[in-house]
């Protein structure tokens, strides 16, 4: 589970929190919140990509799974190049 971008994007949340000059005053350091919302938007960006690669990761390892379960079951299964494991191409090669 992605969780790197979560962590970026809570320090991002505390550096604007700590952008007005004291508590209750209404004087902003721009510099300092807008360095805040950078980062947020880093941790966001990073929170979406770690996300695609893993939903990615996570459909590759499903299509191998469905692929080795259709050949174990279904007698008349051909096996494509991605489904052949190790251990089935020694079975062919013999």
């Amino acid at each position: 589970m992605p969780r790197r971008g979560f962590f970026v994007m809570s320090i991002g949340f505390l550096t604007i929190m700590l952008s007005p000059a004291s508590p209750g005053a209404t004087d902003i350091r721009t510099g300092i919140m807008f360095a805040g919302l950078i980062i947020v938007g880093l941790g966001f960006w990073w929170y979406r990509h770690d996300s695609k690669v893993y939903s990615a990761k996570i459909a590759e390892e499903n299509k191998k799974a469905d692929a080795e379960y259709i050949l174990d079951h279904d007698p008349h299964a051909k096996p494509t190049k991605e489904a052949v494991t190790a251990k089935e191409k020694k079975v062919i090669k013999k």
